[in-house]
């Protein structure tokens, strides 16, 4: 499961990287602002989706099941306790949990300020203006919207530039770009990308507002309009506002020569390049080949390790005969390393099986199974009885048909690539 939330958000960064890369490289002095929102908008959603969609590459087309056995088996030496559980910290978990409870902050932190803007429409006083219900904020504060709410100081209730402004965020509902924004932000909030991209989203919506309500006889008022709010702060920077810090940046953008149609190929080469990214990337461990077989030695030496009869070959052998990949599984692509400590008695018997790195309750039971078949082992001469780990490998991979398996590897079908190294 750690592995899964792990390669998972290595997929959604890598994707956000590359929208980012494709928007500042490509699209970022286009002029056509609504395209850019549309790109903006819909790389996010590629890049949040597209991890999780099984695309058929693996179970579909094709539809091969591998477990191994690997790596080498691990001593545990003493009390039947995991060599994991002796390493003071578990990397993984350490990882998830911090991500975790940094997200959780995050997305508590963004709920307290939701919250804060609706409890400001029972706190202000509303009023009617151009048949836009508005709520008056005292003060010179500035302007914001979010959703249907628009919120205006005192100080600029008169200022049509202000109202235009926030009713074109309010039409275009431009509350759902922030709000995606802001959730990219707490999904990847380790990813600096993923925070560069949020500010140009947001950049890019007031952007849209500008060029909506300014005209060639009001623009000396309406840039007159944003220096007059360059002091003030906004009450809450989640939420589109008029008076935003990346002035230089929109005055600029507002006396920029438009962009003529022509310049729209650079949507043509961006989409496709980061859709084929995009699935490339989705799609690159699942499709990833196994090894061959592999007929090592374990590596730790003869007086450590108790010997299955016959040696390493023989274990491998007795793997490809009854290990198995759950068809519960199989369908619902699982897949992961167990990991079952067995503990060999004195006189070769294996007891005390349980899994100490869970992958799946399917799995997890398949991989018992298999050690429950275990016939005696050699056991050591020096102690009573030993423990040891053994990892087993479930991955759905690119595979041969199980025919052409079974001839060669002597596998049963469905079952392929049983390894031990």
């Amino acid at each position: 499961m750690m592995n899964a939330i792990l390669l998972y958000l290595l997929e959604v960064n890598i994707i956000v990287t590359v929208v980012y890369l494709a928007y500042r490289l490509l699209l970022s002095r286009d002029t056509h602002f609504q395209w850019r929102r549309a790109f903006m908008l819909a790389g996010v959603t590629v890049a949040v989706v597209f991890p999780l969609v099984d695309f058929g590459v693996t179970a579909e087309k094709v539809g091969g099941r591998v477990a191994y056995v690997g790596p080498a088996l691990q001593v545990v030496h003493g009390a039947v306790s995991n060599v994991v559980d002796n390493v003071a910290i578990d990397v993984q978990s350490l990882l998830v949990a911090l991500y975790v409870s940094v997200a959780a902050v995050l997305l508590l932190y963004l709920v307290v300020r939701v919250v804060s803007v609706f409890a400001l429409v029972s706190r202000y006083d509303d009023m009617t203006v151009a048949d836009r219900k508005l709520f008056v904020m005292p003060g010179n504060s500035g302007a914001f919207s979010f959703f249907g709410f628009i919120f205006v100081s005192e100080g600029f209730i008169d200022d049509d530039n202000v109202i235009s402004h926030e009713a074109v965020h309010v039409d275009q509902l431009h509350s759902v770009d922030v709000l995606m924004s802001e959730f990219l932000s707490i999904l990847c909030w380790f990813n600096p990308v993923a925070w560069l991209l949020r500010g140009e989203m947001r950049d890019n919506l007031e952007y849209i507002a500008d060029s909506r309500v300014m005209t060639r006889d009001n623009r000396r008022q309406y840039q007159m309009s944003l220096l007059a709010m360059t002091d003030n702060q906004a009450i809450a920077k989640f939420y589109n506002n008029f008076n935003v810090s990346s002035l230089k940046k929109r005055i600029k953008m507002m006396n920029q020569k438009k962009k003529s149609s022509v310049a729209l190929v650079r949507y043509m080469i961006a989409i496709p390049a980061v859709l084929a990214l995009a699935f490339i990337c989705s799609n690159w461990a699942d499709a990833a080949p196994v090894s061959a077989p592999d007929t090592t030695e374990a590596s730790a030496t003869e007086e450590e390790v108790p010997q299955f009869p016959g040696g390493m070959v023989e274990f491998q052998k007795f793997m490809m005969v009854n290990l198995h990949y759950p068809a519960e599984a199989f369908e619902a692509n699982e897949q992961g390393t167990v990991v079952v400590q067995m503990c060999i008695n004195a006189d070769g018997s294996v007891s005390d099986a349980k899994v100490v790195k869970s992958v799946s309750p399917s799995l997890d039971a398949a991989a018992l199974e298999l050690i429950s078949k275990c016939p005696r082992w050699e056991p050591l001469k020096k102690s009573k009885s030993v423990c040891v780990n053994v990892p087993v490998t479930y991955k759905l991979s690119v595979s041969e048909p199980a025919e052409k398996e079974e001839k060669e590897d002597g596998a049963v079908p469905g079952t392929v690539a049983v390894r031990f190294k």
